[in-house]
């Protein structure tokens, strides 16, 4: 939708006085606080101002599709799991707690057939981690 065909619709919406439009399946409403001041009538309104009613409106509903999107990436995204159900073979991320002086950190590794785990270059590591948690899928990653 062209923003000139939205700032006419809404022109004519204005001119009107109507409370609702719909300019190509789009629909807006004017609310109470979008009504201009009794000395001004409604087509007093400018281009600009127009303009800022739109830009207001498209920043909303932009705002809201991104955190629909954001919505559904957290809940495609994997969560930390027990140790205990880690696979075996498969690249995974492990994190330690902190515990007998060590940081709590996250590596990249792996859980062997034998039940160890290694770095991706099968050295095994010191101390068994506490979590694990699958790597994002690729469409996660390269959105």
């Amino acid at each position: 939708m062209s923003g000139r065909k939205i700032i006419e619709g809404l022109q004519e919406a204005v001119a009107g006085n109507f409370s609702r439009v719909t300019i190509e399946g789009q629909t807006w409403v004017r609310l109470e606080s979008d009504v201009a001041p009794a000395a001004r009538t409604p087509a007093d309104l400018t281009i600009a101002e127009l303009d800022q009613i739109a830009r207001e409106a498209f920043s909303e509903a932009a705002a809201k599709a991104d955190i629909a999107r954001l919505n559904i990436l957290v809940e495609a995204m994997p969560s930390w799991q027990p140790i205990e159900t880690a696979p075996r073979g498969e690249r995974i991320l492990l994190c330690w707690d902190a515990a007998s002086g060590l940081k709590a950190h996250v590596e990249l590794g792996k859980r062997s057939e034998t039940g160890a785990y290694t770095n991706t270059y099968g050295k095994a590591f010191s101390g068994k981690p506490d979590r694990w948690m699958a790597l994002p899928s690729t469409e996660l990653r390269h959105g």
